[in-house]
């Protein structure tokens, strides 16, 4: 009797285990990338315990990370250093929902502390039209922009963001610190596809301001992911495995230069 009762609890849990695999391939995942705002520091980035990006240069973008849909803890520290005891770590959780596309951004606050934020990517404008989303991850408490000599954004806080519909084609941009005259950067040439999402990070410190831009809809591809790390831990390492995915395109403008990565980012197998 006991070896009955036995078997039937195991053929009951396999068949719960089963469901719930089923289930969990089933699920789209969510595809994230990884900026890097923090000026002259390379940085590693972890989800959980597991090592997702490695040396992560000021400026740039990561390829995208498959993340299955819930919550992670993402944690960014300078390139070698110890995750839980780095002198300039920064952790944040972060939470994703199924099919969609994030870029979590590390920066510094106008307090100059390690911060991470989260920017949700949109990746489609209107007929005819060019969507900029501009990002505030400079150490400035906010600032203002102009586009073509018109301003068009103010007082856009620190890890914030604004999306702004424009015309198809190159504009001129400025940016000042809220309510001042004096540009910080610019003034600097952007392009925004027709029908596209550019991502504008504007990034850095008081004497050495920069700004990166992202199409974001080369960080959409959800499709291409054949797995993805689970929700609220990180994997052992050798469950990983590389897979190829093209990287977003980047553009360098204000005197910094931003180097597209081409490694492939690593994702549960």
């Amino acid at each position: 009797m006991r070896t009955r009762t036995i078997t039937g609890v195991l053929v009951g849990s396999c068949a719960v285990a089963l469901s719930a695999s089923v289930a969990a391939a089933a699920e789209t995942p969510a595809t994230v990338s990884v900026f890097g705002g923090l000026p002259d520091i390379v940085s590693d980035v972890y989800v959980g315990e597991q090592q997702v990006v490695s040396e992560l240069a000021p400026g740039e973008v990561s390829p995208p990370i498959a993340l299955k849909p819930g919550e992670h803890i993402v944690t960014v520290v300078p390139t070698g250093s110890s995750r839980q005891n780095a002198a300039d770590r920064a952790t944040q959780t972060i939470s994703v929902q199924a099919g969609t596309s994030t870029t979590v951004s590390v920066f510094l606050d106008p307090a100059g502390t390690e911060s991470i934020t989260q920017f949700a990517n949109s990746t489609r404008a209107a007929e005819g039209k060019a969507v900029l989303d501009v990002r505030h991850v400079a150490q400035s408490a906010a600032i203002d922009l102009k586009l073509n000599d018109k301003p068009v954004l103010n007082n856009l806080r620190s890890g914030q963001s604004s999306e702004l519909t424009v015309a198809p084609g190159g504009s001129s941009l400025v940016v000042t610190e809220a309510g001042s005259a004096s540009p910080m950067i610019g003034p600097l040439g952007v392009k925004a596809p027709a029908g596209g999402v550019t991502a504008v990070y504007v990034w850095g410190e008081p004497g050495s301001w920069h700004v990166t831009t992202q199409d974001l809809a080369a960080v959409q591809s959800t499709s291409a992911v054949p797995t993805s790390i689970p929700a609220g831990e990180g994997a052992d390492a050798g469950r990983w495995a590389a897979w190829g995915l093209a990287a977003a395109g980047l553009t360098a403008i204000g005197g910094s230069l931003t180097l597209v990565r081409r490694s492939s980012p690593v994702v549960t197998g």
